[in-house]
């Protein structure tokens, strides 16, 4: 049984909403590589400790710092994902870990903006990568599980698609908010949307125990 197929045909409305898991991550990246290394960049400056401690390796420490994701990547997200493989409850084997991992890297992501002290936003940020890696993997492997073989060339066109209107939405209207509004209601929207992403997908995405049993080929 597949919820994305009726009658043989490709339900795109439905495709779309599997895509939304993948929007988010789309977003929060953009904004996060766009300005959290401006942030970064202000804290150390704007503290005569800190400015002294890193003088000569600023870029490279904000260089560090910025590829916490990528290491988040080569070891939480493989692991997760697997985990995910072998997990199966009431909400599905996905489900879980995009629920847990969605609302603190929302709560966490808004809070990066707000943060004036080294420590404590690299905390942060270490936290919020934590939580995009706990469902980064589930949430891409929402389409494969839903969508059967014959289709997936499709769907996976509308993942992407998703994929850079999230991009888009980061460099064009996230740009326009930060110039207007501010870093804090920047992000703060964008954890709206993971939030309301996350309500949709829990209300029409489900995830039936029979696609378990199925081989891919």
């Amino acid at each position: 049984m597949s919820y994305a197929v009726v009658d043989g045909k490709l339900r795109w409305g439905y495709v779309f909403i599997i895509g939304l898991g993948f929007f988010t991550t789309s977003i929060t990246w953009t904004l996060y590589n766009s300005y959290v290394p401006i942030f970064l960049r202000n804290i150390i400056e704007s503290s005569p400790y800190w400015s002294v401690v890193l003088a000569g390796v600023i870029n490279t420490f904000i260089g560090f710092i910025m590829i916490l994701d990528n290491i988040a990547a080569i070891t939480l997200q493989p692991y997760i994902g697997a985990k995910s493989d072998k997990t199966w409850t009431k909400f599905g084997r996905r489900m879980p870990y995009i629920m847990v991992g969605i609302p603190i890297a929302a709560l966490f992501f808004v809070l990066i903006p707000l943060q004036k002290d080294l420590i404590t936003i690299i905390l942060v940020i270490t936290v919020f990568n934590i939580a995009m890696a706990i469902y980064r993997a589930p949430v891409v492997a929402l389409m494969p599980d839903l969508v059967p073989s014959e289709h997936r060339s499709r769907a996976n066109g509308v993942i992407n698609f998703m994929g850079g209107v999230g991009a888009v939405y980061g460099f064009l209207i996230g740009s326009y908010l930060y110039q207007f509004y501010g870093p804090f209601i920047t992000f703060l929207t964008t954890s709206v949307i993971m939030i309301i992403a996350l309500i949709v997908l829990l209300i029409y995405v489900k995830e039936p125990k029979n696609h378990l049993k199925r081989k891919s080929p």
